[in-house]
Order: C-alpha cells, then sequence, then structure tokens
C-alpha cells in the first residue's frame, strides 16, 4: 500500500499521530504523546549530501 510519504523513515503511523497531536490542546497530551513529541527531537530526516564545490561566491563577503 502506497502511502504518499517519499521519505521512508517517515511512515503514514508517524504522520497521522503527528497530525493527530497538531489538531488536540496541549492541555490534553497524555504521557505516550509527551514522549512521541520528545522524539521529535531526533530528527529523521536523511543527512544532506555532502558537496564537493562551493556554491557561495566568497567574494561577495569583501566590504567595498
Amino acid at each position: 500500500m502506497m502511502d504518499g510519504i517519499r521519505n521512508m523513515k517517515i511512515t503514514q503511523a508517524f504522520y497521522d499521530k503527528l497530525e493527530k497531536l497538531a489538531n488536540i490542546e496541549p492541555d490534553v497530551y497524555s504521557d505516550n504523546d509527551y514522549e512521541f513529541i520528545s522524539d521529535l527531537h531526533r530528527v529523521k530526516y536523511n543527512k544532506p549530501p555532502l558537496v564537493q564545490r562551493k556554491y557561495l561566491n566568497e567574494g561577495l563577503t569583501k566590504i567595498i
């Protein structure tokens, strides 16, 4: 079953839980909700690729 999530580290269940939390008031969070929120601090996205070239023009940092 295709769930439309591009990043395979984020499942539909993860997204559904995140959406549920966004739609309820914080004063009704359960202990499990707080645990999930705490886990959000560990980013589940892929690391950005390493680049070999410098893409910024270093000459722009010099004051004229």
